[in-house]
């Protein structure tokens, strides 16, 4: 189970966000900040946004068929 998120930019703020499970508190937040920030090439002060949709076990990826 891999864990979900995606990284989204508002138009009308032009800020960047990324939605994330609840998982992300079992990780080291700022760990995590930083490998977004390297990896997707973020601006510093991106948003991180917690929703249940991108929790492990919602994805429809991860259905057994």
């Amino acid at each position: 189970m891999i864990p979900r998120g995606c990284v989204f930019l508002d138009e009308v703020s032009e800020r960047f966000y990324v939605c994330v499970g609840s998982w992300l508190h079992d990780v080291n937040e700022e760990q995590f900040r930083v490998l977004l920030e390297d990896e997707f090439n973020l601006p510093i002060d991106f948003d991180l946004v917690v929703d249940e949709h991108w929790d492990l076990g919602h994805g429809w990826s991860e259905e057994v068929f």
